[in-house]
Order: C-alpha cells, then structure tokens, then sequence
C-alpha cells in the first residue's frame, strides 16, 4: 500500500508522522512524507520517501512573523501566510502520486488539500490528531486564549462561543480560499469547516485517553493510538557534548520555547539570569541562536539540538511553550513541568498538565524573574510534582504507541481495500 503522510507545521507536527512512516515502513508499506522542504533532509534521514509541499523559504517566511505567537493572531496568521497555496500543493501533490485503490493518506486536520483529495479523488484518509483541541466539544471544552471553558462554564454560553470563533472568525479565514478551490473542483461550497476537515471514516488520537478522554458529543470514529513519542533520537542520537554537559554535575533545567520560535529573546534572557541567581545548572534549546544571550552563567549551555526522550531522562525539570510533543516527552520521562503558553493548543495542554498535577503553567504576561524562581523553587524543592510526574511515567507501560497507531491504520486498509 502506498502512504501519503501530510504533516503540517513544525518538527512537533513532523516527528509523529514519520514515526509512524518508519514503523508503517516496516511493515511493507510505501511511505512518501509531503511537506515543506526545510523538512527534506529530516525525512530523507529516516530513508523515507520524500514530496516538497511548500518550499523551505515559505516555512521560514511563516514562523519568522512574531504573529504566529499571538494568541489573538497566530491561527489567522497560519492561514494567511501560504494557506491557500499549500492546499493547492497538497491535492495536487496526492493527486500526482495517487494509484487507485493502492493509496491511502494520513494527515493532520490542518491539510485541508488532503482532505480535498480524499472527497474528489476518493483517495481513503485518516486524520491524524496530535492533541485535544482539535476536537471542540461542549462537555469538556478546550482550552483556548479568552475563552471561558471551564466545566462549571453553562453548555449554552460554550456553544456560542464556538459559533463566535468558527463561524465569525476561523470559520471564513478557511472556507473562502477552500470554496474558491472547491468551485474549481467541481465541489459543492461548504458552510461548516470545523466538521469537514475531519475524515468520515477514521479520526486517530496520538495522545491518551487519560490525558483527554473522548467526549459525548465528538465524533463516533476515533480511535486513541497514544503519545507517539518518536523525536528523531533513532536518526540523532544525543550529542557527546550534550552528554558529557549531563554527567559533569546536577540535573540541569531544559528551556525550550518551541522548535519553531524564532521570538524568545525575552525567555532565554530570564531564564539565563534566574538560573545564575538561583544556581541551576541549564540547557537552552533553539536551532535560532540569536535569541541566546551573548553571554551565559557558567553551568549554562546553548545546543540546537538535542533528542527530548535521551534528554529529559537525566534533567530535573523543563520549562517549555506547551507543545504537545515536548508535553508528551516530559510526561513519559517523569519529568516535572513549567509551561508558557503562547498560542495555539498550548494553552489547553497547560491546563491539562496542571489538572493533572505534573506541572505548573505562567501567563506569558507574567512570566519575569519571579514567577519563575517561584515555579522552579516548587517543581524542583518540593516532592509533589515529582511523584506525581513519576506516577504518570509507569502509566506509559510497556506498549508502544507508535505500534498501537499503525494497529489501527493497518485495520483501517484491511477494511478499505481488504
């Protein structure tokens, strides 16, 4: 069978798809990844097959603008930089490399060409969902930047603010550009994204049911796959440098904004003075150095790269953007967390990590020298956390989630093409 894999968005949104690419791989299946090529020399090193969709310059032209870290801003932003023209490139793109009845496409909701193809084509998809707010639901709601969402928050007042933010404000971002192509298509307009984007047949959660648990009102073809937790550590291993830093003395502090976030000036700065002030040893993440300070405390070091799942396992603690992935890591690993959120599905995961007990998260507004001496004074002193977080980790088990995924997208061909 061949695979399309569409990922869309940063190495968070890439890792995933390619672990499951080499498992599904390994299983005989022909696996061709279609995304940016700031992205190519990653797959080709997962000796994966390889589709440009979106050149390199597009990627950095999308998330070198501060608006992709604006809660206000950053969705709209998505969309308007390229959105249209993505699309485009993706059905084109599974259009190219369709074999009737031997393709199958697995994509995030945010590959709106994809799904184009899978409705005009009749190419079989799975969406692939990274994390919980993907799925809006009025039980349990996501947690968004100004909304109010919490479970005593009335079902009526929930509703109508899905209404506001998907019909008012997302809602026509994506469906005028996605009606223009449609038009072309021969497509009927659709009025409704937030339920089109989704496949009819099977929805898979890369994450947990304990991290969210299906709700009564989404849709009745999902299926949990869990935490794929594939973050290139078998195509890179850990750096000697970056090792040798963590045998020489305590477990340091990770801070990662995002692999994406060429903005974080003001978070690397804070973090190097809390480190020298608190005397925590620290690793900052960030393949942008120019947001690093010129010039670090001693017990500090700057890599560009280093795999979370061999990283985090001998670290006292991460302070992140609440990326789904990194979440994930820090979750499997048992090691506490200390989240900021800047937009996206960030804020959600916070909330979650806090519910849970495995974290503390800051408002961006507030986070400065003394929110996080104080978070990191808890996370790091105090043993709460740190049990909780070791708690979580046994309940990883001894399943891989990576196998468990491809389970379900191996039944999914058997019914599709038997």
């Amino acid at each position: 069978m061949r695979i399309l894999l569409f990922p869309v968005g940063s190495y968070g949104d890439v890792y995933p798809m390619l672990g499951l690419g080499v498992e599904l791989k390994k299983r005989g299946h022909e696996i061709i990844v279609c995304t940016y090529g700031y992205f190519e020399d990653l797959v080709k090193e997962t000796d994966l097959d390889f589709k440009m969709v979106g050149t390199k310059d597009q990627y950095i032209d999308t998330i070198s603008h501060p608006d992709l870290w604006n809660p206000l801003k950053s969705f709209l932003h998505l969309f308007k930089m390229g959105g249209d023209t993505i699309m485009r490139g993706q059905y084109e793109a599974a259009k190219e490399l369709n074999m009737p009845g031997r393709t199958l496409i697995a994509a995030s909701c945010l590959a709106t060409g994809a799904r184009l193809a899978n409705e005009k084509l009749g190419i079989p998809l799975v969406s692939v969902l990274y994390q919980p707010t993907a799925l809006w639901s009025n039980y349990e709601t996501p947690r968004f930047y100004g909304l109010a969402t919490g479970k005593n928050v009335p079902r009526i007042l929930k509703k109508l603010q899905y209404y506001m933010l998907h019909m008012l404000l997302f809602g026509p971002t994506i469906t005028r550009g996605t009606n223009q192509f449609r038009k072309e298509l021969g497509l009927p307009s659709i009025a409704k994204i937030d339920p089109w984007l989704l496949s009819e047949e099977c929805i898979l959660n890369l994450f947990t049911d304990w991290f969210a648990q299906k709700q009564p009102d989404w849709p009745a073809n999902i299926f949990y796959g869990g935490f794929p937790l594939w973050d290139g550590a078998e195509v890179t291993p850990l750096q000697p440098e970056v090792q040798e830093f963590l045998e020489n003395g305590l477990p340091p502090v990770i801070f990662t904004p995002g692999t994406a976030n060429m903005h974080a000036e003001k978070f690397f700065r804070i973090a190097a003075d809390v480190c020298f002030e608190m005397g925590v040893r620290g690793i900052f993440l960030s393949r942008f150095s120019h947001q690093i300070p010129a010039s670090l405390p001693d017990g500090v070091a700057h890599y560009e790269y280093a795999p979370l799942s061999r990283l985090l396992k001998g670290s006292a603690a991460i302070v992140h953007h609440g990326g789904i992935g990194t979440t994930a890591q820090a979750l499997s690993c048992g090691t506490p967390q200390i989240i900021m959120p800047f937009s996206f599905d960030q804020f959600d995961n916070a909330e979650r990590i806090e519910r849970l007990g495995a974290g503390l998260a800051i408002k961006t507004s507030e986070f400065n020298h003394q929110t996080l001496k104080r978070a990191l004074g808890k996370i790091i002193e105090q043993n709460g956390h740190r049990n909780k977080c070791a708690e979580i980790s046994s309940r990883f088990g001894e399943k891989n989630p990576v196998d468990e995924s491809c389970d379900i997208i191996d039944g999914f061909i058997t019914k599709k093409f038997g």
